[in-house]
């Protein structure tokens, strides 16, 4: 394992992509996704993209419910909704979009994934769902 796979996954296995404590196989393949991907948009093949969402984050949500936090106390609806509203205000509420390019050079979309709300939505090691998306766009641009 060279170098920068084992830093990559590292920092996967300590911050998980936000799954702490991820196991080794899965991280050691995220890592090497995050690599590929990264290669191939350096050769401008694929790139995510991110614009904000169009629907309303709680229109799909609908309103919380409260929930019992790590200390044990519960937080309630209205409370969960004041934290998840300054998030949204803070961060904003963003949709990611995995393409690559066709035989033609044109950008197609590979994947996506709505109501990301994270200071950067691309960043593996926040969204957890990025790593998938990098996946999707190559192997669409390799052709699997």
């Amino acid at each position: 394992m060279n170098s920068t796979l084992l830093a990559v996954y590292r920092n996967l296995k300590s911050n998980g992509g936000g799954i702490v404590g991820e196991s080794s196989k899965q991280a050691l393949r995220e890592a090497k996704i995050i690599l590929a991907f990264r290669e191939e948009e350096e050769n401008e093949n694929v790139r995510l993209r991110v614009c904000h969402e169009l629907d309303n984050y709680f229109d799909v949500y609908g309103d919380p419910d409260g929930y019992v936090n790590a200390q044990g106390k519960h937080v309630s609806a209205e409370k969960e909704r004041a934290e998840i509203e300054r998030q949204i205000e803070r961060c904003g509420c963003m949709l990611v979009v995995s393409e690559y390019k066709d035989d033609e050079g044109d950008w197609q979309i590979a994947d996506s994934i709505g109501m990301c709300i994270y200071e950067d939505p691309t960043d593996p090691f926040q969204n957890c769902y990025v790593p998938e998306l990098m996946a999707q766009a190559l192997d669409k641009f390799r052709g699997v």
